[in-house]
Parts: structure tokens; sequence; C-alpha cells
């Protein structure tokens, strides 16, 4: 009688150790399925989210897109009066070095013109 009462107090424990770690793997799942319940919610959330900020990117890429013709549309006059102003510096300059040309052939001139008084 005893190693049948000691069988059925080691079933009885085993099966008290075993209630022990289903009622433990419950308490440690119910949280889990609890969030799984919030994960389509958060889904939903996030979505919307990304709908939101990919529309704030189209938005902002077309506002982009704007201001760089405006920007090109006001640039380009300046662009223009720039490329006048340089060619206009370039004609100065030219005029400057045929200036400075004449400046020292009438200098040559006017060595020899002095060397021929002062042999005479």
């Amino acid at each position: 009688m005893k190693s049948s009462s000691a069988a059925a107090a080691s079933s009885l424990a085993e099966m008290n150790a075993l209630r022990a770690d289903i009622q433990r793997l419950c308490q440690a799942a119910n949280p889990v399925g609890k969030s799984v319940e919030f994960v389509h919610e958060d889904l939903d959330a996030m979505s919307k989210e990304l709908e939101f900020w990919r529309k704030e990117y189209a938005r902002k890429r077309d506002a982009l897109a704007d201001e760089q013709k405006r920007t090109e549309e006001a640039l380009q006059p300046l662009q223009v009066q720039l490329r006048e102003v340089e060619e206009q510096v370039k004609e100065q300059l030219h005029k400057i070095n045929t200036l400075k040309a004449v400046i020292a052939k009438n200098e040559e001139k006017t060595q020899q013109l002095l060397r021929m008084v002062v042999s005479a």
C-alpha cells in the first residue's frame, strides 16, 4: 500500500506542479494576448501616420519645385545683366590695354624725338 500511496502522492505532486506551471504560463501569456489586441490598433495608427507623412512629403516636394522655379525665374534677368556687365568689363579692359599700347608707342616716339633734338 505504501507504494500505491507513494505513487498517488507523486502523481498528486506532479499534477500540482503541472497546474502551477500552467497557471504561470497563462499569467505570462495573458499580457502578450492583450498586446496582440493592440497591435491592430497600432498598425492602423501607424498606417495613418505614414499616409500623413507621405502627403506632407508630396506637398513639401511640390512647394520646393515651385520655389525653385520662382527663384530661377527671378534670377534669369539678373544672370542676363551679369553677362552684360561682364562683357562691358571685357570691353573696358580691351580699351585700357589698347590705350596702354598707344601710350607706350607715343612714349617711344617722344624718346626718339628727344634723342634727335639732343643729338642735333
